[in-house]
C-alpha cells in the first residue's frame, strides 16, 4: 500500500493507526475526520483534515474506516464519491470481543465500493413484541400485536438485499429476538447472505441462559455477537450472564460496545422527539439525529430510521394520522440495477423527520406492560 486515507470518527480511535500500519505496513498515510467526537488536528505529526476535498483525487490507493457504528453511511459515500475503490472497515464496536490487540484484522473487513454500493450498519426485526416492556419504546414493541417476521419473508428480503447491496454490519433486533424460538433458523439465513458481514443480536439479555444448546451452537459456529443492552434489571443478572458466555464461549458486548460493566452505563434515561406536527426543519433533524444512520429494514422496506415503518402501529392504536410518503423510504424489491443513487437518497433529508423536534424530550426509564399512551411516544407541545 504505498498511500492511504485513514478516515475515522471519534478521537479515542486514533491510536488504532499504530496498529494498523503494523498489520498492513503502510508508510505513508493522510487522516480526515468526522463527526464532533473527532476534534485533534494532528496525530504523530500528520495533520488531520475535516474536508476529503482538500487532497486530489486517486491520491489514494485505498481507505481505512475506522468508525463507531452505525454512523458510516456518509463516509462510505463520500469515499466513493471521491473515487477510492477499496475500502477496510474497522467497527470500533467490536474492540471489547477481541482477546488482545493482535486479532484487530479479525475484525477488518475489505470492499471493493465499485462492486456493489456499501451500507455500513441496517437493523431489522426477527421479533415485534417484548418481555421487558420499556415505556415509549422506540420501536413500539410494548404495543406491538404481532410476533414473529415471517421466515419465507425475512429469507426473500435479505436475499434482494445481498443481490443490490454489500452490508459491513447487520443487526438482528425487536422486540426481544430470543422471544423467536426460530432464532436459529433467521441467523443461518442472515449468514448465508451475508457471509462477511459483521452480523450481531441486539438483546435485553433476560433469556439468554435459558437459550438452548443447539442455539448456542449456532451462534459460537457461525461467529454471531450479542449486544446486551444495559437496561436497570440486566445489572442483577451480570454475573450469570458473564459465566454463561465465557462457559460457552459467546463473542458479547455491553452497551455501546464497552467491555466492562458497572453502575454508570445503566440506561435510566430514554427521551423522545415525535411530535404530531409535521412542520419541522427536515433538513437539520436529518443533519442532527441520533437515529439518523441506523437504518431500518421492514420487509422489502428500507428507512433511515426504524420510525416510519413502524408509525402504523401507532396510528392504529391511537387512532391518529402519521403521513408515511414514498420518499420516507426505498422498496427494494422495485430496485433492478442498484446505484449509489440510494444511497444518497437515504442520507438525504426525508418527509418524515418533519415529525420531530429538533431536541429530545428526556425522561425516566421505566417498564410499562400496561395503560401505555399516545403521550409515551410523543413529545406534547403546548
Amino acid at each position: 500500500m504505498k498511500n492511504v486515507l485513514i478516515y475515522y470518527n471519534n478521537d479515542n480511535l486514533l491510536y488504532l493507526i499504530e496498529k494498523l500500519k503494523d498489520i498492513y505496513k503502510f508508510k505513508y498515510y493522510s487522516i480526515l475526520k468526522k463527526g464532533d467526537r473527532a476534534i485533534s488536528n494532528c496525530y504523530h505529526d500528520v495533520n488531520i483534515y475535516d474536508d476529503i476535498n482538500v487532497f486530489e483525487k486517486d491520491d489514494f490507493d485505498c481507505a481505512f474506516v475506522i468508525s463507531e457504528s452505525p454512523f458510516v453511511n456518509e463516509m462510505y459515500y463520500e469515499l466513493y464519491k471521491f473515487n477510492i475503490k477499496i475500502v477496510y472497515t474497522l467497527n470500533a464496536e467490536y474492540l471489547p470481543i477481541l482477546e488482545d490487540n493482535n486479532e484487530i484484522c479479525n475484525i477488518i473487513t475489505k470492499f471493493n465500493l465499485t462492486d456493489k454500493p456499501l451500507i455500513g450498519y441496517i437493523e431489522t426485526h426477527v421479533y415485534n413484541q417484548c418481555n421487558l416492556n420499556c415505556k415509549g419504546c422506540t420501536h413500539f414493541s410494548n404495543i406491538d400485536s404481532s410476533n414473529a417476521i415471517s421466515l419465507e419473508s425475512f429469507e426473500k428480503n435479505l436475499s434482494i438485499l445481498s443481490r443490490l447491496y454489500n452490508v459491513n454490519t447487520l443487526r438482528l433486533m425487536g422486540g426481544e429476538p430470543f422471544l423467536n424460538s426460530d432464532l436459529g433458523k433467521y441467523i443461518l439465513i442472515a449468514k448465508k447472505y451475508f457471509p462477511n458481514t459483521n452480523i450481531d443480536i441486539a438483546t435485553n439479555g433476560l433469556l439468554l441462559t435459558s437459550m438452548p444448546q443447539e442455539l448456542i451452537k449456532i451462534i459460537r459456529e457461525n461467529n454471531i455477537a450479542i449486544k446486551v443492552s444495559l437496561y436497570i434489571p440486566i445489572n442483577k443478572i451480570m454475573n450469570r450472564l458473564e459465566d454463561f458466555f465465557n462457559r460457552n464461549k459467546i463473542k458479547h458486548i455491553y452497551g455501546n460496545g464497552c467491555k466492562q460493566v458497572d453502575d454508570n452505563v445503566l440506561i435510566r434515561k430514554f427521551h423522545k422527539c415525535l411530535t404530531l406536527e409535521k412542520n419541522f426543519d427536515a433538513k437539520y433533524n436529518s443533519r442532527n439525529c441520533f437515529a439518523r444512520e441506523c437504518w431500518f429494514l421492514k420487509g422489502s422496506l428500507l428507512a433511515k430510521c426504524v420510525t416510519p415503518l413502524q408509525i402504523e402501529i401507532i396510528n392504529e392504536k391511537y387512532n391518529v394520522n402519521f403521513e408515511v410518503t414514498n420518499n420516507d423510504f426505498i422498496d427494494i424489491s422495485k430496485i433492478k440495477q442498484s446505484s449509489w443513487n440510494e444511497i444518497e437518497k437515504m442520507l438525504s433529508p426525508n418527509d418524515f423527520c418533519k415529525y420531530c423536534v429538533p431536541m429530545e424530550e428526556e425522561y425516566d426509564w421505566e417498564i410499562k406492560n400496561k395503560n401505555q399512551k399516545l403521550e409515551d411516544y410523543i413529545v406534547c407541545r403546548r
